[in-house]
């Protein structure tokens, strides 16, 4: 009745640099298997007391309930895993990168929706960027190359960099190159040229290898 599911799922986590792709057939074998459990302690429980306490009823709850035990963190551990890997993206990132976003469930990417707006609306209301490099600046001003142009997000519709630090694209890639809109106002960023920015303006776009530091 318990198979090898659920460890797979954690085996297949392991052995992968982010994230394989959601398996929701996985998911909903092991709680398939795990309400098959649960009616099976449940029916062996609403015996009589005297039939209860013999030991093959007695063992037979033990057995099932540490085994639908098991499964429910084998499913928790898979989960929480791949949570704090989102979360882990959005403080080197921010936006979901395209590759990595066709790895995630709807309800994986509706959660990094969520916690990118309220760590934005955090840092909006507080006045403090958390996802500024923690290090104190040597230079306040960096010489950085732009390796590749930025694609547009949604949030360049507004027309200024969002709240969480990020610079959001405003034109998509071309001769012209893109504009992105920073705390200073717009740049247009075009590839293989070198521009002259504040720090804070540029960190999140070198992590998104988008520009890189070369002075």
């Amino acid at each position: 009745m318990v198979s090898r599911v659920g460890e797979g799922m954690l085996e297949r986590l392991k052995g992968h640099p982010w994230l394989p792709p959601y398996e929701e057939d996985a998911i909903k074998k092991v709680i398939a298997e795990t309400n098959a459990l649960a009616a099976i302690v449940t029916r062996v429980t609403l015996t009589p007391k005297a039939e209860l306490f013999k030991p093959l009823k007695a063992g037979s709850v033990v057995t099932h309930y540490n085994a639908l035990q098991r499964q429910k963190r084998l499913a928790l551990a898979y989960l929480n895993y791949r949570m704090n890997k989102i979360k882990d993206l959005y403080w080197e990132t921010v936006d979901i990168p395209a590759a990595c976003e066709t790895r995630l469930s709807p309800a994986e990417r509706d959660f990094h929706s969520g916690y990118q707006q309220i760590m934005s609306e955090f840092m909006s209301e507080t006045g403090v960027k958390l996802n500024s490099d923690p290090t104190p600046p040597k230079q306040l001003l960096l010489t950085v190359r732009v390796v590749k142009e930025q694609e547009p997000t949604a949030s360049a519709a507004a027309g200024a960099a969002g709240a969480d630090g990020s610079a959001a694209a405003a034109a998509g890639s071309g001769g012209g190159g893109s504009t992105v809109y920073t705390d200073s106002g717009p740049v247009t960023l075009q590839k293989r040229t070198a521009q002259y920015m504040r720090r804070a303006d540029v960190e999140l776009l070198i992590r998104q290898g988008v520009l890189q530091h070369i002075a």
